[in-house]
């Protein structure tokens, strides 16, 4: 997976042209002051709950919970790491580009969703909302592994469209129960055991996508 990772890296730099060690460290320090401003902007005050929701509604709406390759792109994108570098094992290139997407979006949505001060409340809201994300990635795994694409982009555009519901009745306080209060509440272990669950199924399931 990392020489699979060290080729894809060196394509990227050759079709952007990012060569030389200041180009390199001008982009990183670019996108890092971004990422940071972005964080710092969002989260400095004390509308944790509120803001993490729309925050997740936004990573839900770019796609960061479609994790599963198809088997077409799946099959595009080996072949052109296997047309230029025949000696990588074809596993590897599969197992490499079944993982990357999900390792991507975990750290992007734990990075979006972490608040800035921690407390009980917000840990649990945290990881709650987190989970919700990989249930979510969970159910849309299931349908890109054993449905077709149509099938699969229905049911995530559905998901889009509940969640971003749910998310608008919540602010306009119509719902019949209080989402804010219900992802603050529960034992924080449970919240810690049910996460790791989620996350364990879903590099269960992307295990299984490896062997098809």
């Amino acid at each position: 997976m990392i020489e699979t990772f060290l080729i894809e890296l060196q394509l990227i730099r050759q079709r952007f042209g990012i060569y030389g060690f200041f180009n390199i460290s001008s982009l990183s320090i670019v996108l890092l002051a971004i990422f940071l401003g972005i964080k710092l902007l969002l989260f400095s005050n004390s509308h944790y709950p509120e803001l993490s929701l729309m925050v997740s509604l936004f990573l839900l709406i770019v796609g960061l919970c479609d994790i599963a390759p198809s088997t077409k792109k799946l099959f595009k994108k080996m072949s052109i790491i296997r047309a230029f570098f025949p000696s990588i094992k074809i596993y590897n290139i599969k197992k490499y580009f079944v993982y990357k997407k999900i390792i991507l979006s975990l750290m992007l949505i734990i990075y979006g969703l972490m608040p800035l001060k921690w407390s009980i409340d917000n840990t649990k809201f945290f990881i709650n909302l987190v989970s919700i994300l990989l249930l979510l990635m969970l159910i849309n795994s299931l349908f890109t592994i054993f449905f077709s694409k149509n099938i699969k982009d229905s049911v995530y555009f559905a998901m889009r469209i509940l969640y971003g519901v749910i998310l608008a009745l919540n602010i306009r306080s119509i719902l019949p129960f209080e989402l804010n209060l219900i992802l603050k509440s529960g034992n924080l272990y449970i919240i810690i055991f049910i996460f790791l669950i989620l996350l364990t199924g879903n590099f269960i399931l992307l295990k299984l996508e490896t062997k098809v």
